[in-house]
């Protein structure tokens, strides 16, 4: 049942942390937000987090880089067909 509400977590936050980017919460010229800043602001584990920025990554809206952070991706790189992109 845990692994379900992770699961379920995970995608919530993959959604609402999608939602800030495509709506300009978050720009291009700073990076991501750090992981555990948001694991306090979703009162999530970092696995969690992680898998959520996984999702995003796939869908072309960050890109994670060792010692560098996560960064926001240009909007042309953005699978704009992915329908939670499209939300």
């Amino acid at each position: 049942m845990h692994n379900r509400q992770g699961r379920n977590l995970t995608y919530v936050i993959a959604q609402e942390l999608g939602r800030a980017i495509v709506t300009g919460t978050y720009g291009t010229e700073n990076p991501f937000p750090i992981e555990a800043k948001l694991c306090e602001q979703y009162g999530a584990s970092r696995s969690v987090l992680r898998e959520a920025v996984k999702m995003l990554t796939a869908k072309g809206l960050l890109s994670a880089r060792p010692r560098q952070g996560t960064w926001i991706e240009p909007e042309s790189n953005w699978n704009l067909l992915d329908p939670d992109v499209l939300r």
